[in-house]
């Protein structure tokens, strides 16, 4: 009679147990506990400029890096080309001044790369800019163009994906545009392509924290994207 008890609660457990859907099949993840290693662990830092680390979205020290607008984490380029997704967390410090613009990361050199932006009337657009280059140096950017949608000292989950097909952007698990591709390849420009976090080949460094920060080979769907907002 026990016996059966225990099976019957086995059966109930293995019923109520949730499996994780973040995915796990990214190809670059820096949790930046304590480091910049890559928790893949084929990617890690190759220099650091200035950045400190800091304390994450949960308070818990040294598990994020602050940048001042002139430091950098500088990794090696993730193997992507025209099908991936980019994810992070940022905290800016303050609104950038009005025609200015901060970049939190960015993947590829001068001519094209893929990043991820935030803009004071800067062109005319404001707010979170995810930007992806085209390799015939036009770009895709997508903005709710509205300064509210990044407030400083207030952390944000802000990621992009790119297939064969569409650019997609999303602030907090939302997501806030698509752009057709048009069967055109994404372009990292014609320099020595770099992937720095908190900075850009062009400068207009970020000011303020960054974590979190995952590269996938594959464009990820909104449910996936909702899933990493929230954790």
């Amino acid at each position: 009679m026990k016996f059966i008890y225990y099976i019957l609660l086995l059966l109930l457990f293995l019923g109520c147990k949730k499996t994780d859907p973040t995915p796990k099949d990214f190809i670059s993840y820096y949790s930046f506990n304590g480091n910049t290693n890559d928790s893949k662990g084929t990617n890690s830092a190759i220099s650091i400029y200035r950045a400190r680390l800091t304390d994450d979205k949960n308070g818990n020290i040294n598990s994020a890096y602050y940048f001042d607008g002139n430091s950098y984490i500088e990794f090696p380029k993730p193997a992507i080309k025209n099908d991936f997704t980019v994810s992070l967390w940022a905290m800016l410090e303050s609104i950038p001044t009005e025609g200015t613009i901060r970049t939190a990361m960015s993947i590829g050199s001068s001519g094209g790369d893929q990043l991820i932006n935030v803009a004071n009337n800067y062109y005319g657009v404001s707010g979170g800019a995810l930007t992806s280059y085209n390799e015939d140096g036009s770009n895709l950017v997508l903005s709710p163009n509205a300064l509210s949608s990044m407030v400083a000292k207030k952390w944000v989950h802000l990621a992009f994906t790119r297939d064969g097909q569409n650019f997609k952007a999303y602030i907090d698990g939302k997501q806030i545009g698509s752009l057709a591709v048009e069967g055109k390849s994404a372009g990292y420009g014609y320099g020595t392509q770099r992937f720095y976090i908190g900075n850009r080949h062009t400068g207009q460094g970020f000011i303020g924290t960054i974590d979190e920060v995952k590269v996938f080979e594959r464009a990820l769907s909104i449910e996936e994207i909702s899933q990493l907002s929230s954790n």
